[in-house]
């Protein structure tokens, strides 16, 4: 089982309009995983854990000291409760790689 957990400042709306926030919000449903624990047959499981500075309310141990040592290391990324990246998120290529997927992304271009 492979678990990938998002840490992300409350407030941070710059990561949550990236193409690859998105890309993970895609996957980041029941339904995509079931299917995909289908045809993979292997599971995995997401999460995004909104932090808010005053009240860091994380079970990972580990997390929850480095965001009360290091207030600028969000957004962060674990993967299988083991950090993977700090101050940034997975990208596409990352993402496909790690659960050996696709993405096709479709972008509008601003006339």
């Amino acid at each position: 089982m492979i678990n990938i957990v998002y840490y992300i400042h409350e407030d941070d709306r710059v990561i949550e309009e990236s193409i690859n926030f998105l890309s993970f919000q895609t996957i980041n449903n029941s339904d995509y995983q079931k299917n995909y624990t289908i045809l993979k047959n292997e599971k995995f499981k997401t999460s995004i854990k909104y932090i808010n500075l005053k009240n860091i309310d994380v079970i990972n141990k580990n997390i929850k000291e480095l965001i009360e040592k290091e207030k600028n290391c969000l957004p962060m990324v674990t993967i299988n409760d083991n950090l993977f990246c700090k101050k940034r998120i997975l990208t596409i290529k990352e993402l496909s790689k790690l659960l050996d997927i696709g993405f096709n992304i479709q972008e509008q271009e601003d006339f």
